[in-house]
Order: structure tokens, then C-alpha cells, then sequence
């Protein structure tokens, strides 16, 4: 707009007229679902806007459309990753991001961890070998296998094991995760470890019970045969 003053194509801001501007230049901000509004330069003696002010105006609307939504998208990614991060931490087992080995380095843990072995995250985090450690010496080696063979095929990993808690305990863990690829690094494992324990204590429970059972219908038979012995040699 060359003069404020006679323009017709549209009413003037109040504002505009207020601070007596003459001349004015506006342009687009873009967005991804529509325009933002827009930028305007405005000046107070008249002035024909050159081709470059134009395109300088473009450019900077432009940028600022470009800064606004990634400053939007930046915001829901952290509303994202806020909520997501609530509901891993909620539920009842220990979520994690680890690299491959018996060595390898644990990128995430939550705070399940702490109670359910007593180690704090950042321990756990920050020794990468505490992990195998832990694990009950009898089950290293098919674990180990169990983790070589999803690395190698790239199929979900699913693993049982006893683990020593902090306060020497052992607690049972049934380890579900998927095989995480990224171009230029190293795979990484993505799972939950669920804390089994009771389970397993009542299935040795169940299978002890099971076993008394069996000896005393064993005895029994036993005295049957003795019974029918006996009355054999009466007769």
C-alpha cells in the first residue's frame, strides 16, 4: 500500500490511523494448517516498495512461520513425551532402552527398578555391566544366548531369569523386547522386564505339592501291595 490515506481495497486498523502511517507492506505467515496471521512493516512517509523489500518481508515471514511451528512441535513432543513417559513410569515393571551384551550400555531405565531391586536409576544407568551381574550365575549363559539370537534374527526377545536384588533377594523377571535398528548405530533393545516372582513361587509351590502328593500315593501303593502279599501268604 503506497497511501494509507486513499486506500480503498480494505478498511484501515484503527491503529494504523491512530499513528498516522501513509505507507505499509504486509506478507503471509505460513503454517502447516494455515496461515498464522500475518507481518507488516508500515512507515509514516509515503514510500513504493522495492522488489527486494519484498522479498526480504517474504523471507522473514517465512522464517517465522518455519520458527513458530517448530516451536509448536517441539511443545506437543514434549506434552508427548510427558505423557508418555508418565504411563511407562506407572505401570508395574521396569521399562528400558539397552544396548546388546553383557556389557552393553542401558540408555533408559524407570523407576521401577529402584523398587523392585533397590538399585537407583542412575546406578543402574551408569554401570553398564551391574545388569549382568545381577543376573543369577545358573541363567547367564541361556540369557546371553537368548539376546544373541533376537540380535541375529531381529525377533522380539523373550527370556525368563532369576535376578539378586540389592538385599541379596531373588527376583524372577519374564523380559519381553524388540530389536530397535537405526542407520549409523548400534542396535538397541526396547522392553519390559516383568517381576514374576510370585508366579514362579507358586508354581514351585504348586509343583512341590504335586510332588508330595505322588510320593505319598507311591507309599500307599506301596502298603497295597504288602496288604495283598500278606493276605496271599494267609490264604
Amino acid at each position: 500500500v503506497t497511501d494509507l490515506h486513499t486506500e480503498d481495497r480494505f478498511p484501515v486498523t484503527p491503529i494504523l490511523r491512530a499513528h498516522d502511517m501513509r505507507s505499509s507492506a504486509t506478507a503471509v505467515i505460513p503454517g502447516s494448517d494455515g496461515p498464522y496471521g500475518v507481518l507488516g512493516v508500515h512507515t509514516t512517509e509515503p514510500r513504493t516498495f522495492s522488489p527486494d523489500d519484498l522479498h526480504f518481508l517474504r523471507s522473514m515471514a517465512n522464517g517465522l512461520g518455519w520458527a513458530i511451528q517448530h516451536r509448536r512441535a517441539r511443545v506437543r513432543l514434549a506434552e508427548a513425551e510427558a505423557r508418555y513417559r508418565d504411563l511407562v513410569e506407572r505401570i508395574p515393571a521396569v521399562t528400558y532402552v539397552a544396548e546388546f551384551g553383557f556389557s552393553g550400555r542401558w540408555q533408559y531405565v524407570s523407576p521401577q527398578i529402584e523398587s523392585i531391586l533397590g538399585f537407583p536409576r542412575k546406578r543402574w544407568v551408569d554401570d553398564s555391566g551391574l545388569w549382568y551381574r545381577q543376573i543369577h550365575p545358573e541363567d547367564r549363559a541361556r540369557v546371553m544366548a537368548d539376546e544373541e539370537r533376537s540380535r541375529e534374527s531381529g525377533e522380539p526377545l523373550t527370556s525368563e531369569y532369576r535376578a539378586f536384588a540389592r538385599d541379596g533377594r531373588v527376583v524372577w523377571f519374564r523380559d519381553e523386547a524388540v530389536v530397535v535398528r537405526s542407520e549409523g548405530a548400534a542396535p538397541v533393545l526396547q522392553g519390559v522386564m516383568y517381576d514374576v516372582t510370585e508366579q514362579k513361587e507358586a508354581e514351585q509351590a504348586l509343583s512341590a505339592a504335586y510332588e508330595r502328593e505322588r510320593e505319598v500315593a507311591e507309599r500307599l501303593r506301596s502298603v497295597d501291595e504288602m496288604k495283598n502279599a500278606f493276605l496271599s501268604a494267609v490264604s
